[in-house]
């Protein structure tokens, strides 16, 4: 008596594997690697948009920062500026300001405080610059204003524009207090 063995591998088996892929394998295979591919790339688009973004801000920030520093600078050194109301001496003292009405503004009536000398020292340029960043032009207005509720600070508030389409970017304001004014109040007008 002789047994037969089932085969373990059934013969139609055997031959679809020495085929190759099925059609619709292949086609699933290219539309997941058309997926994979267009997601990559709109995603590089963005991170080449958000990086184009970040440049144009940085820039404009680092313009404003810069000019800051400057308008700092002008408010320490203020008094070197200056000269005693009526004379042409330098302040070198409280005491070189007792009686400057500089001291005690009261804009309502004409009288002007250090925060608009500090202003007359710091707008003797153009209030409008001008970057080119990225092909575009971009304008930062800088505007002054001194209230007469606080007369010894000057605000100074920066804009920030594209010029293509009139799009505000960026708005920055900052007020400083000329260090002469701690010299008023040490001195007791």
């Amino acid at each position: 008596m002789i047994k037969h063995l089932p085969s373990s591998i059934p013969a139609n088996r055997s031959r679809s594997s020495s085929r190759g892929f099925a059609l619709p394998e292949v086609l699933v295979s290219i539309i997941l690697v058309a997926i994979y591919a267009g997601l990559g790339f709109q995603a590089l688009l963005v991170s080449t948009l958000f990086k184009m973004r970040a440049e144009r801000d940085t820039r404009i920030a680092n313009w404003m920062e810069s000019d800051m520093a400057v308008l700092r600078y002008q408010a320490g050194t203020l008094q070197s500026m200056l000269a005693k109301q009526g004379t042409a001496s330098p302040i070198n003292t409280a005491a070189d300001l007792l009686g400057d009405t500089r001291c005690r503004p009261d804009l309502n009536n004409g009288v002007l405080g250090f925060a608009n000398a500090l202003q007359n020292a710091n707008s003797s340029g153009s209030n409008t610059t001008t970057l080119n960043i990225g092909n575009r032009n971009y304008s930062i207005v800088k505007t002054y204003n001194i209230s007469p509720d606080r007369p010894q600070v000057l605000r100074v508030t920066y804009v920030a524009t594209d010029t293509t389409n009139q799009t505000e970017i960026s708005r920055i304001t900052t007020e400083v207090t000329p260090d002469i004014v701690t010299l008023c109040n040490a001195g007791t007008n």
